[in-house]
């Protein structure tokens, strides 16, 4: 038997933690990924967003009592525990000064999402792994999921020209605009698209939101943020013979079993399964496109 990765989480204010943990500890599950175990955490909280401070001690509890993982007390006492570490805090605002906390022990790290809430502190934290040689990784779950993945790397039909992607929108004070789950989306088009976007301009509905993205080799995409009615994730690819429609809905395995498959292929490793480009790329249209927004919201 090889050896057991041993996994700790920094900030347990998300049901990620649990999802995580259940999938790689619970050997019973139809989705367990073996060879991996949650070793010690970390609780966190931001006192400003009440969806963080009120379910931290839920969290931890349940990763603590059922999990039977060790509650320490600082984050470099997680990092320096484990082999791989996963900075889940739902406060993306937060992430960088706790990456900066543990990136000495040069640890591979996931940053769950979004990297940050500012372009220039992704950056930093960026510049930070690269600085102590640490192996970084950051994305939505929804941009493994199986049957997306597929569609991408099948290119029968020519090249990408344009993608359309959806999903449920809805916003939490005081995550910034489309940084809280506008991201699932925009990180999809991100993995099809890749880098390169220079423009971003929003319409605001009072049921959906959509923002025209242009990418400076004229290749545009379109993010459908859906307040009402259905809240599926989905995406048409448009390429230069075809199309293909992915519905994630339908997808056979649950977002997060994928993302974390796709991350424990790599991080072990001192691989990533997304390259900075795209990581940084990914905050800087929802920049883009949290300024043209704010304009549209203003001309209401």
């Amino acid at each position: 038997m090889g050896k057991t990765t041993k996994i700790g989480m920094i900030g347990l204010d998300t049901s990620h933690v649990t999802c995580f943990a259940e999938l790689l500890m619970n050997p019973n599950d139809e989705n367990h990924i073996a060879g991996c175990e949650v070793v010690a955490g970390w609780p966190g909280g931001s006192e400003d967003f009440p969806m963080s401070v009120s379910r931290v001690d839920g969290y931890t509890s349940k990763l603590k009592d059922h999990y039977k993982v060790s509650i320490l007390n600082t984050p470099e006492e997680v990092a320096e525990m484990c082999d791989v570490v996963f900075i889940n805090a739902v406060d993306g605002r937060v992430h960088q000064e706790l990456f900066k906390k543990i990136a000495h022990f040069k640890k591979p790290t996931f940053i769950d999402k979004p990297l940050a809430c500012d372009v220039s502190e992704a950056e930093e934290i960026i510049a930070t792994s690269k600085a102590n040689n640490v192996t970084l990784a950051s994305c939505s779950s929804l941009r493994f999921v199986d049957e997306y993945q597929a569609a991408l790397k099948d290119d029968s039909q020519g090249r990408i020209i344009s993608i359309e992607a959806w999903g449920p929108l809805s916003f939490k004070t005081p995550i910034q605009g489309y940084y809280w789950y506008g991201i699932h989306a925009i990180d999809m088009i991100v993995a099809g698209m890749g880098a390169g976007c220079i423009s971003a301009k929003a319409t605001v509905g009072e049921q959906s939101e959509v923002v025209q993205y242009e990418w400076i080799d004229g290749r545009n995409a379109i993010y459908h943020g859906l307040k009402a009615g259905q809240s599926t994730f989905g995406a048409v690819i448009h390429r230069e013979q075809g199309k293909q429609m992915v519905d994630v809905s339908k997808a056979k395995r649950p977002f997060y079993a994928c993302l974390l498959d796709e991350l424990l292929k790599t991080l072990p490793f001192n691989k990533t399964p997304i390259c900075e480009v795209e990581m940084l790329e990914t905050i800087r249209l929802i920049e883009l496109a949290n300024a043209s927004r704010e304009l549209a919201c203003k001309s209401i």
